[in-house]
């Protein structure tokens, strides 16, 4: 199976027309769509600084062979939110992470958690560009939720509220893997997976991860069949398995405010790591969906999604 040429990838996937963006981040051209919630209203002088929003930023990172797009149904929300504080705007900030979407590959091919944090931090301040180090909520699903609290280990005054889906970071345990996460795994086939991607092999990882796999629609199997086929994507997810060192991180460090929200039916980090969490995060709250899989913010958006506004409104 060969590669998908990027200019492809990009037209069907990223393109400006749909939000999407491209900034340069440690030699990598990665994709990102940043959407914001009406501006303040307009006075003679311009914003009334009385009146003028302040800014809820937060940040969405995915997991392990996904994008950004799987928060495309969370943005929504939160971008139409009117529950939500007097005079603040939100500020709703993804992207692909490196090795992974139409970012593709880590020049270095370093795919260690430590990089990962150290990434978006940068990414964000370079998209942002504000004239200081913003603070922001972060969340994150799978890989995407280990890197969040791992940030929040590392800068924890730039962290204002933590989110985890599912996340990563214990050992996995995992009652069910996805055949493709467990083909990457062996190095051995790394030269034929590099040319061989069968359909179905996506097809069956995706609704691997699905508590109720009725839900998974052809077209979001189409998105993960073609972005794996990113030049460079396949071998990428395959270094990522086999990455090793970097520093080590505990949750018991985190000292930020946490909801963490999983699906009872997760078969790839189960249930029983989500109680793990919120025992050794101090100041967490753990939401359960009965009958959901890895990705509620997928599965259940309008679920998820509500319990997230509301852990937002609270001060």
């Amino acid at each position: 199976t060969p590669d998908k040429p990027l200019e492809q990838l990009l037209e069907l996937y990223g393109h400006p027309s749909g939000g999407s963006k491209y900034i340069a981040v440690d030699g990598m051209s990665v994709h990102y769509r940043l959407n914001e919630s009406s501006s303040p209203p307009a006075t003679e002088g311009g914003v009334d600084a009385k009146n003028a929003e302040e800014e809820e930023i937060i940040v969405m990172i995915h997991g392990t062979s996904a994008s950004l797009h799987t928060w495309d149904g969370w943005t929504e929300a939160l971008l139409k939110n009117r529950k939500q504080k007097k005079n603040t705007r939100t500020v709703a900030l993804r992207m692909d992470i490196p090795g992974f979407g139409l970012t593709g590959p880590h020049p270095e091919g370093n795919y260690q958690l430590d990089m990962y944090a150290a990434f978006v931090f940068k990414f964000v301040d370079r998209v942002l560009q504000r004239a200081s180090p913003v603070r922001f909520t972060v969340a994150g699903n799978s890989l995407g939720g280990t890197i969040a609290w791992a940030m929040a280990t590392v800068h924890p005054a730039r962290i204002a509220r933590l989110i985890l889906v599912d996340s990563g970071g214990y050992a996995m345990e995992p009652t069910s893997v996805p055949i493709g996460f467990k083909l990457a795994q062996y190095p051995l086939l790394v030269p034929i997976l590099s040319r061989v991607l069968p359909w179905e092999v996506v097809a069956s990882s995706v609704r691997n991860v699905y508590g109720d796999p009725s839900k998974v629609t052809e077209a979001l199997i189409t998105r993960y069949y073609d972005l794996a086929l990113r030049p460079g994507n396949r071998r990428a997810l395959f270094a990522r398995f086999s990455a090793t060192g970097g520093r080590s991180f505990v949750a018991t460090d985190v000292k930020v405010k946490t909801l963490i929200l999983w699906g009872s039916e997760d078969s790839l980090i189960p249930l029983h790591l989500g109680h793990r969490f919120e025992r050794d995060i101090a100041d967490s709250k753990l939401v359960v969906y009965q009958g959901v899989g890895h990705c509620p913010q997928k599965e259940i958006r309008a679920r998820s999604i509500a319990d997230v506004i509301k852990f937002r409104a609270v001060a």
